[in-house]
């Protein structure tokens, strides 16, 4: 199991094992300051999606060394044109 947090300008988000301690990945989020509203994992652990009051939603893969699993790039369903993030639909929702 993971855990996520951002630091105070909201622009890295690191992620934990929450067992061990062990920080598993460093993600920067972006350049501007912001406040991060909501970071969610999807299911499988592989990507995580974070949030800000800048009304954006950063996603990212997540792997560990030497995985071969599929990233999120991977998910997207090829036939369906209109939405590439439909990989998303397995994130709980906010509220």
């Amino acid at each position: 199991s993971m855990v996520a947090v951002a630091n105070s300008g909201g622009t890295v988000v690191k992620v934990f094992d929450s067992a061990s301690g062990t920080m598993l990945h460093e993600c920067r989020r972006g350049a501007d300051r912001a406040i991060i509203s909501s970071i969610n994992f999807h299911r499988s652990g592989r990507v995580m999606a974070v949030a800000s009051n800048h009304g954006t939603v950063h996603v990212f893969g997540m792997r560990k060394a030497g995985d071969q699993s599929p990233t999120a790039e991977d998910w997207v369903d090829a036939s369906n044109r209109k939405s590439s993030m439909k990989f998303l639909s397995g994130l709980p929702k906010a509220g």
